[in-house]
């Protein structure tokens, strides 16, 4: 027979996975409308929000298929709209860790969303407004004389959404690494002794995160890596200085 206990954590574990359910379907509806509202204006300010990056020049973007433009502004949308309401997708899980949590584990994952999202958004933006912009203006500069180039729109806004996620992802590094410092899963004495290795897998990474072959636009996306490593060096040493 199934005893009281049983019956209380069987209530226990459904009215999580309500609670849950109810979180997801609030940001979803949140995702959505974000996606629909950056879509509206992406159609209505093309130049301004898509042309940035190519610094105004449209002559180069071509479609080939009837539907190619609606679908990749739909892809847009959807990826820039995740960007938009991504406080609330954290403020949603954060609801939702919140009761299990001890007081001891709060602060520091509360003060990691915070991070998470402020790194996020500013690789974003570093990315969006400056280097890829210079990796356009690399890549299209490096074709031979006499080329005209032709991107087909998808492709475009392809390479950028990857570059501007990618760019997003990398900077949320040095939060990671101080979540895992502040739970002793390492020390600022492994983080400086495997400097080196992380050197190499700056790069690797690079290379596959990235949407171009180009050693260039590799560079670009690795040099902020271990600028960002050493950040998380730095703020790992300063909050546990018993490590040292």
């Amino acid at each position: 027979m199934t005893g009281p206990n049983q019956r209380s954590r069987d209530l226990s574990l459904t009215g999580h996975l309500e609670e849950l359910r109810r979180r997801v379907l609030w940001f979803l509806a949140a995702w959505l409308a974000a996606s629909l509202a950056i879509y509206r204006v992406t159609v209505r300010h093309f130049d301004l929000v898509l042309l940035h990056p190519m610094r105004g020049r449209a002559d180069f973007l071509v479609y080939l298929t009837p539907y190619e433009p609606f679908f990749a502004l739909v892809k847009l949308a959807l990826a820039a709209g995740f960007l938009l309401a991504l406080p609330f997708f954290l403020y949603q899980a954060w609801a939702f860790l919140e009761s299990g949590l001890k007081p001891a584990e709060r602060r520091p994952l509360l003060a990691f969303m915070a991070g998470f999202l402020l790194l996020f958004l500013s690789g974003a933006a570093f990315s969006y407004f400056l280097v890829l912009p210079a990796s356009l203006r690399f890549l299209l500069g490096v074709a031979p004389a006499g080329l005209r180039p032709y991107l087909s729109f998808n492709s475009y806004l392809t390479f950028l959404i990857i570059f501007v996620l990618g760019f997003g992802l990398i900077f949320t590094l040095p939060g990671f690494i101080v979540l895992l410092a502040r739970f002793g899963v390492v020390s600022a004495a492994q983080l400086s002794a495997g400097r080196k290795f992380f050197w190499v897998a700056a790069f690797l990474l690079a290379a596959v995160i990235t949407p171009t072959p180009d050693a260039f636009t590799q560079v670009l996306m690795a040099l902020p890596l271990l600028l960002l490593y050493e950040i998380a060096l730095f703020f790992v040493r300063l909050f546990r200085p018993a490590q040292q």
